[in-house]
């Protein structure tokens, strides 16, 4: 399974997360995960990237812009997908996971992978845990609302937070872990 794709067990918990929401899709790429999501159940997929490419399906929207700019646009967003962010520093992303009810993490900070950043994983830890399912190559992490302070760290967040040293895989929560 390589970086981006999901395990059953992935699917079945995100479409809890989306069924009926409106999810935007931070860092869409080819398109291809925001047209996942429209099959797994979203009513619509705002497709957010600086350069989006591919064909977008129904249901989707695509916005060509960088982060910074469309949080000027002050966008209502119920869902946030990041899939896999790009390891150099994006504050805008954390400002539009600001504005997010719920926002879904998929990728990986383990074995020698990284991404995402330790600033975005700190973001993280001060939101509510809903769900995190482990996987070898991907892990899928949905968070709720901010906390009053920050919670202690699942092994895939506490990889993100350490640049410099390598965090191994190990799956703790029987690969499933669902409810706080």
């Amino acid at each position: 399974m390589p970086y981006g794709q999901f395990d059953w067990k992935q699917v079945k918990i995100l479409k809890s997360f989306i069924k009926g929401k409106k999810v935007h899709d931070l860092g869409c790429g080819d398109q291809l995960i925001s047209g996942d999501l429209v099959k797994w159940g979203a009513s619509e997929v705002i497709a957010v990237d600086s350069h989006p490419y591919g064909n977008p399906g129904r249901k989707i929207t695509t916005v060509k812009s960088a982060f910074e700019d469309y949080l000027l646009t002050a966008p209502d967003i119920d869902v946030a997908f990041i899939c896999w962010p790009q390891n150099y520093r994006q504050p805008s992303l954390v400002g539009l996971a600001e504005r997010a009810r719920t926002i879904i993490y998929h990728g990986k900070c383990t074995d020698g992978t990284y991404c995402g950043w330790p600033g975005l994983f700190r973001y993280f830890l001060g939101r509510e845990l809903l769900a995190y399912v482990p996987d070898e190559y991907n892990t899928l992490i949905v968070y709720g609302e901010a906390l009053a302070s920050p919670r202690a760290g699942e092994n895939e967040e506490l990889g993100g937070l350490d640049e410099v040293n390598i965090r191994p895989y190990y799956n703790d929560k029987g690969g499933l872990y669902a409810g706080a």
